[in-house]
């Protein structure tokens, strides 16, 4: 790979008057980049070729600290210039100082970010957003101390559209965004939905992730994606640089329409940094689910974060859609309207993956890409039921199939230590739930159970042969009752009926056999799983 060239200014900071507005087009660069499109496409492509992954964007060292830098009157300046080719500049914040703040400027003199006190007081890693070709930082120095800020390093990445950056609307046409009409009933679940900007070394790719819900309700940031995305050939990514991956939260369009700039979606939320708690370690899906489990370093309050609630039954959701960053664009949503069928995506193992086909909707006809990688399998009652690992779907292959890793057989099959498996950590008081409803931290209108009652438990048909009944109490919620046995197998579901107090409803399993099966009865605020026994049947 080439050497970076880099062309340092004499001067780097531009005095002027109190009070003087400064034309940023005077400030003279404080490094010029000499990478050119054709270089980059290069070194993306070797940096790809041992890669699941395409890496969008390569990093090049910088190492120029502000602190050093002699005060203007107004502040200091700092420009980045590249040729032809955006620009995103990653920076070490030791201490920003109160009342101090940084501003990343575009050559049009816009203000387009701000870092400041309350936002990155003490953070040891933080990106400027991509901006085309130039970037101008600007410390407004207020405080009266000098700044703590290295400009650690900048990436370059190809422009594909002139007005953003080189993921901002660059995914396919037949994509639906997240505001149209086929997410209206995934609202609260899109919001545990984020992109990942993930550093492999010096390249980085995007991904899509989930946080996700665990037995104790204790908000812990738990986030799930696919293992594949930290994969260099056979390597896992170092701690190092998994600390500094970059997490967008409600990274979406305000309505179902598109809009023409970045800086139109208002209530993106971000967060770097994470450690890996497990993950599969099976080559990217090659022989087990593909998953990484993830805890952020930081989720705060503010982001009014939503845990998404999952199912580890074995059992194919019926329908449901898949929340997703492809091509690192804004939240899309998929739609299958077919049960998804199980499945393999390696040469090994068989089992570990729904294979789904994505349909054609009101709006358009969703599909995934690269950048969808990780992204959630969600069933129609918004639950996680696997993570994207890959396939052939795109908007000119709408009927091809995509693999997602079965979040039950991540849950304790892809080995037996709790590097390896979900159970540990999403089930940390070993409660056995099969089924965990999504919640708001702090949400104290969780309903786990309710007065609907099922009985009998035992079932002994050689001496009683009595039905399954399923008894509404005062609720008067529709609900849909199905039941599993103990390989997830779908026995019996009744459809939606709404249960009349005083009115049971009546289930005949004189048909089944011996053995252990899980009533789950499902409803508005309703995810009840019961076990019954059925002995001695014929």
């Amino acid at each position: 790979i080439s050497t970076i060239f880099l062309t340092l200014s004499a001067l780097l900071i531009q005095f002027c008057a109190v009070g003087q507005k400064v034309s940023i087009s005077t400030i003279e660069p404080s490094v010029i980049s000499q990478v050119s499109p054709e270089q980059l496409v290069v070194e993306l492509d070797e940096a790809s070729a041992n890669s699941r992954l395409y890496f969008h964007a390569r990093e090049y060292q910088v190492n120029q600290q502000l602190k050093n830098v002699k005060p203007a009157e107004d502040g200091y300046y700092y420009k980045i210039k590249a040729n032809e080719l955006n620009i995103r500049v990653f920076l070490t914040i030791n201490n920003l100082p109160l009342r101090d703040t940084l501003f990343l400027i575009t050559s049009a003199g816009r203000k387009m970010e701000a870092l400041y006190y309350q936002k990155e007081q003490q953070a040891a890693w933080s990106s400027i957003l991509t901006y085309t070709n130039e970037v101008t930082l600007f410390y407004k120095n207020t405080s009266g101390h000098g700044p703590q800020i290295n400009i650690t390093s900048y990436s370059l990445e190809i422009p594909k559209n002139q007005n953003a950056a080189e993921d901002f609307g660059d995914s396919g046409p037949c994509e639906v965004n997240m505001n149209c009409p086929e997410g209206n009933e995934y609202k609260d679940v899109s919001k545990s939905v984020a992109k990942i900007l993930v550093k492999n070394g010096s390249s980085f790719s995007w991904c899509t992730g989930t946080l996700v819900n665990n037995t104790s309700r204790d908000c812990r940031p738990l986030f799930m994606t696919a293992e594949h995305c930290g994969l260099d050939g056979n390597s896992f990514v170092s701690s190092a640089d998994v600390s500094k991956w970059e997490f967008y939260f409600n990274y979406e369009t305000p309505t179902c329409a598109n809009v023409a700039f970045e800086s139109q979606l208002t209530n993106v939320k971000r967060t770097t940094g994470a450690k890996v708690l497990a993950r599969s370690d099976d080559g990217g899906g090659d022989d087990g689910s593909d998953f990484i489990l993830l805890e952020l370093d930081a989720l705060p309050i503010n982001f009014d974060p939503y845990f998404a609630g999952w199912n580890r039954l074995d059992n194919g959701p019926a329908t449901g859609v898949a929340i997703h960053h492809p091509q690192g664009d804004v939240k899309k949503v998929s739609t299958f309207g077919a049960q998804a069928k199980s499945s393999q995506y390696g040469n090994t193992n068989f089992d570990t993956h729904w294979e789904v086909n994505w349909i054609k909707t009101v709006t358009n006809h969703g599909v995934t890409e690269g950048g969808s990688s990780g992204s959630p399998l969600f069933d129609e009652d918004g639950l996680i039921t696997g993570m994207l690992t890959g396939g052939a779907a795109s908007c000119n292959a709408l009927n091809a199939s995509d693999y997602f890793g079965k979040f039950s057989y991540s849950w304790k099959s892809n080995g037996t230590a709790a590097s390896r498996r979900l159970a540990p950590w999403l089930d940390p008081v070993n409660t056995g739930n099969l089924v965990l409803d999504g919640s708001y931290c702090g949400d104290s209108t969780i309903i786990v159970k309710n007065d609907i009652s099922v009985y009998p438990t035992l079932f002994n048909f050689w001496k009683n042969d009595s039905p399954l009944v399923i008894d509404g109490g005062s609720s008067a919620s529709v609900i849909d009752v199905q039941i599993f046995d103990v390989q997830g197998k779908l026995k019996y579901r009744t459809g939606d009926f709404a249960p009349i107090p005083g009115s049971p409803k009546e289930i005949d399993i004189s048909r089944f056999g011996n053995g252990m099966y899980f009533v789950r009865i499902i409803g508005i605020s309703i995810n009840q799983v019961e076990k019954i026994l059925v002995v001695n049947a014929q």
